[in-house]
């Protein structure tokens, strides 16, 4: 992935470039006016996607192409390199390269792979195509670019059947992603048609994405009682169905709100049916977010629990680091902070500020520092 966003920025600059009419040095002349000179040499660079890409540059080049910062990254991301797949790949053989690199970690990749599955199948099967539009809005979430992700699925709602599993799918991730954004009246014009699906009835497989979607837009919207109920059936198909990281997420995610409402005694008991999947899972992020959790409702818990509660914490920390979840090591090192700061261990505050100050503060942070670090084998990010 590392290599992916880099090439995927460096095609975007030479391109925003060459439409303007500018030469690389006229671009190194306008930078330096700004105050924040880019050499020839290194735009070039740059634009090959050989040389990692500071935030610097990100700045003072959207300046001078007339683009907000956001929007380099949202149409850098959108912008897959030609002749990536194979030529002979059907739409349905992008897809399922698509899942296949998704669930190898490599989010970008799989994005790409969906979209060109998308528009392969555009012509021929609406469902096909919107399914793949649904998996690569999936994708651009994870990777930050939320306003991507919402275009990827009103261009699905375009092109399904309003009678299909796949439009369903598509309203119940539109709400969720919309309320994730603030959106909440717009995200309950979505989710009303999502739980009525719910009580018609529906495939196992349409209602356990259908429970799953709605409970997170129920915890955003401040329903936590609902979003817990169906947080827990969610997790009991994904059990009964063998799918253990979606089982553990679900049990966390009712651990939450449980935590939320100050019913510590029941968050308690979700996290550690969470905690009890660890042997299961397959998913670097998910053991980071079951790790967590169950820390920071044993933390809730009181002083009796509060060692265990740091001794989670602190492993989930070690993994999310170790394994380049930067924002998520960012997360629980806060949390840490606090707990030390309530505790007056001064040594241990000082140290997690510190760990909190040299990782990334948000999303366009994270991806610039994921076009630094270089690809693991054992990096399994969902």
């Amino acid at each position: 992935m590392n290599e992916g966003i880099r090439r995927a920025i460096g095609r975007l600059l030479r391109r925003l470039r060459v439409s303007q009419g500018l030469s690389l040095s006229r671009v190194e002349e306008l930078t330096g006016k700004l105050g924040s000179r880019v050499s020839r040499s290194r735009l070039s660079e740059l634009e090959r996607g050989d040389v990692s890409f500071q935030f610097d540059d990100a700045q003072v080049l959207c300046l001078v192409y007339g683009m907000q910062l956001a929007d380099l990254f949202v149409e850098a991301l959108a912008a897959r390199p030609p002749s990536l797949f194979a030529e002979e790949l059907t739409a349905e053989g992008l897809f399922n390269e698509g899942k296949s690199l998704f669930d190898r970690g490599r989010v970008l990749e799989a994005a790409w792979a969906f979209d060109a599955a998308a528009e392969g199948a555009a012509s021929r099967a609406g469902a096909m195509a919107g399914l793949a539009r649904i998996s690569a809005s999936f994708c651009y979430d994870r990777l930050g670019a939320g306003d991507l992700a919402l275009r990827r699925v009103e261009q699905a709602l375009d092109v399904v059947d309003e009678e299909s599993d796949t439009f369903w799918r598509a309203m119940a991730l539109m709400a969720v992603l919309l309320a994730s954004r603030g959106a909440r009246v717009r995200a309950r014009v979505y989710l009303q048609p999502a739980l009525a699906a719910l009580e018609a009835g529906v495939s196992p497989r349409l209602r356990v994405f259908l429970l799953d979607n709605s409970a997170a837009t129920l915890h955003f919207l401040g329903e936590l009682d609902q979003a817990t109920n169906l947080s827990l059936e969610a997790a009991r198909l994904y059990r009964r169905f063998g799918e253990f990281d979606l089982c553990a997420l679900k049990l966390a995610a009712a651990a939450t709100c449980r935590s939320e409402q100050g019913r510590s005694e029941q968050a308690i008991r979700h996290a550690r049916d969470a905690e009890g999947l660890l042997a299961d899972l397959t998913r670097v992020d998910t053991r980071v977010f079951v790790l967590a959790t169950l820390g920071k409702v044993l933390a809730v818990g009181g002083a009796a629990s509060m060692g265990e509660a740091k001794s989670c914490l602190e492993e989930a920390f070690r993994v999310a680091d170790l394994h380049g979840l930067k924002l998520r090591a960012r997360e629980i090192a806060e949390v840490l902070e606090q707990l030390a700061r309530r505790e007056g261990d001064c040594a241990g505050e000082r140290l997690w500020k510190r760990r909190v100050e040299s990782l990334p503060r948000a999303v366009l942070d994270g991806l610039l520092d994921m076009a630094d670090r270089p690809r693991s084998a054992s990096d399994s990010r969902r």
